[in-house]
């Protein structure tokens, strides 16, 4: 996501046929922009690019990052594995594979 010519925030992702997944492995919105809803309508814009293609979206959190838990909850995140520091969250994105 940019404002003018500055890049404030982005989602890195990779998409995994095989699995019917996509993960999220890192997400950043600079400080001046964070609590504005960028990350909404970051993530929004990556459910309807991936959306038909892909059953579940998963990202690990560390169990610290009381903000980004709460956030990743918002957007339909449930925590589904624990991973000693991290936490494992998944958000189901349609039912199966067509």
């Amino acid at each position: 996501m940019h404002d003018q010519d500055v890049l404030i925030g982005f989602i890195a992702y990779y998409l995994n046929d095989e699995g019917e997944f996509a993960y999220i492995s890192l997400t950043a919105i600079l400080p001046e922009w964070q609590h504005k809803g960028i990350g909404h309508l970051m993530f929004t814009s990556l459910y309807d690019y991936i959306g038909g293609k892909y059953s579940f979206l998963n990202l690990e959190v560390l169990k610290t990052n009381i903000n980004a838990r709460g956030f990743y909850k918002k957007e339909g995140f449930i925590m589904s594995e624990d991973r000693n520091e991290k936490l494992l969250m998944s958000k189901k994105l349609m039912d199966g594979i067509e």
